[in-house]
Protein backbone atom coordinates (compact mmCIF):
# COMPACT_ATOMS: atom_id res chain seq x y z
CA UNK A 1 0.00 0.00 0.00
CA UNK A 2 1.43 3.43 -0.90
CA UNK A 3 2.08 5.86 1.90
CA UNK A 4 -1.01 7.88 2.76
CA UNK A 5 -0.67 11.57 2.01
CA UNK A 6 -1.00 13.99 4.91
CA UNK A 7 -4.68 14.96 5.06
CA UNK A 8 -6.93 16.37 7.72
CA UNK A 9 -9.79 14.19 8.91
CA UNK A 10 -12.24 16.21 6.80
CA UNK A 11 -10.01 15.89 3.73
CA UNK A 12 -9.70 12.13 4.26
CA UNK A 13 -13.45 11.80 4.66
CA UNK A 14 -14.05 13.77 1.44
CA UNK A 15 -11.44 11.70 -0.41
CA UNK A 16 -13.12 8.48 0.76
CA UNK A 17 -16.50 9.70 -0.50
CA UNK A 18 -15.06 10.75 -3.88
CA UNK A 19 -13.15 7.50 -4.32
CA UNK A 20 -16.13 5.40 -3.24
CA UNK A 21 -18.41 7.21 -5.70
CA UNK A 22 -16.01 6.52 -8.55
CA UNK A 23 -15.43 2.89 -7.56
CA UNK A 24 -19.13 2.20 -6.95
CA UNK A 25 -19.79 3.59 -10.42
CA UNK A 26 -17.03 1.74 -12.25
CA UNK A 27 -17.01 -1.58 -10.37
CA UNK A 28 -20.56 -1.58 -9.09
CA UNK A 29 -21.68 -1.06 -5.52
CA UNK A 30 -21.95 -4.77 -4.79
CA UNK A 31 -18.48 -5.52 -6.18
CA UNK A 32 -16.42 -2.63 -4.83
CA UNK A 33 -15.02 -3.22 -1.36
CA UNK A 34 -13.99 -0.93 1.46
CA UNK A 35 -10.54 -2.50 1.23
CA UNK A 36 -10.22 -1.47 -2.43
CA UNK A 37 -11.36 2.05 -1.64
CA UNK A 38 -8.80 2.24 1.17
CA UNK A 39 -6.02 0.86 -1.01
CA UNK A 40 -6.74 3.43 -3.70
CA UNK A 41 -6.26 6.16 -1.09
CA UNK A 42 -3.22 4.64 0.58
CA UNK A 43 -5.06 4.09 3.86
CA UNK A 44 -6.36 1.05 5.70
CA UNK A 45 -9.85 -0.42 5.66
CA UNK A 46 -9.98 0.43 9.37
CA UNK A 47 -9.36 4.07 8.51
CA UNK A 48 -12.36 4.00 6.17
CA UNK A 49 -14.44 2.44 8.94
CA UNK A 50 -13.26 5.18 11.31
CA UNK A 51 -15.09 7.69 9.08
CA UNK A 52 -18.05 5.49 8.03
CA UNK A 53 -19.52 2.73 10.15
CA UNK A 54 -20.32 0.55 7.13
CA UNK A 55 -20.33 0.35 3.36
CA UNK A 56 -24.03 1.26 3.47
CA UNK A 57 -23.27 4.41 5.46
CA UNK A 58 -20.63 5.35 2.89
CA UNK A 59 -23.15 4.77 0.09
CA UNK A 60 -25.60 7.11 1.82
CA UNK A 61 -22.93 9.82 1.96
CA UNK A 62 -22.17 9.33 -1.74
CA UNK A 63 -25.84 9.80 -2.61
CA UNK A 64 -26.75 12.69 -0.24
CA UNK A 65 -25.78 15.56 -2.59
CA UNK A 66 -27.67 14.08 -5.53
CA UNK A 67 -30.78 13.22 -3.53
CA UNK A 68 -30.81 16.62 -1.80
CA UNK A 69 -30.50 18.47 -5.11
CA UNK A 70 -33.25 16.40 -6.72
CA UNK A 71 -35.52 16.86 -3.68
CA UNK A 72 -35.00 20.62 -3.92
CA UNK A 73 -35.83 20.59 -7.63
CA UNK A 74 -38.99 18.57 -7.07
CA UNK A 75 -40.05 20.81 -4.17
CA UNK A 76 -39.64 23.90 -6.36
CA UNK A 77 -41.49 22.21 -9.20
CA UNK A 78 -44.37 21.23 -6.94
CA UNK A 79 -44.60 24.76 -5.49
CA UNK A 80 -44.68 26.23 -9.02
CA UNK A 81 -47.63 24.07 -10.03
CA UNK A 82 -48.21 21.74 -12.89
CA UNK A 83 -45.65 21.36 -15.68
CA UNK A 84 -46.66 23.14 -18.84
CA UNK A 85 -45.03 23.19 -22.26
CA UNK A 86 -43.43 26.51 -21.25
CA UNK A 87 -42.03 25.24 -17.91
CA UNK A 88 -41.03 21.74 -19.05
CA UNK A 89 -37.74 22.76 -20.70
CA UNK A 90 -36.41 24.79 -17.73
CA UNK A 91 -37.28 21.87 -15.44
CA UNK A 92 -35.39 19.42 -17.64
CA UNK A 93 -32.40 21.76 -17.95
CA UNK A 94 -32.20 22.04 -14.17
CA UNK A 95 -32.51 18.26 -13.81
CA UNK A 96 -29.63 17.72 -16.25
CA UNK A 97 -27.61 20.39 -14.42
CA UNK A 98 -28.03 18.35 -11.23
CA UNK A 99 -27.14 15.00 -12.78
CA UNK A 100 -24.17 15.90 -15.01
CA UNK A 101 -21.86 17.21 -12.25
CA UNK A 102 -22.66 14.13 -10.13
CA UNK A 103 -22.51 11.34 -12.70
CA UNK A 104 -20.85 9.02 -10.20
CA UNK A 105 -23.70 9.48 -7.73
CA UNK A 106 -26.31 9.15 -10.46
CA UNK A 107 -24.80 5.94 -11.82
CA UNK A 108 -24.57 4.49 -8.31
CA UNK A 109 -28.18 5.46 -7.59
CA UNK A 110 -29.29 3.59 -10.71
CA UNK A 111 -27.64 0.41 -9.34
CA UNK A 112 -29.54 0.54 -6.05
CA UNK A 113 -32.99 -0.93 -6.39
Amino acid sequence: MPAAPDRSGAETRAAIIDTAARMFRTKGYETATLGEIAEELGITRSAVLHHFESKEALLAEVLIPLVAAMDGLLDRREAAGRLTPRTRRPFLVELVDIIIPDLDGFEVAKQIR
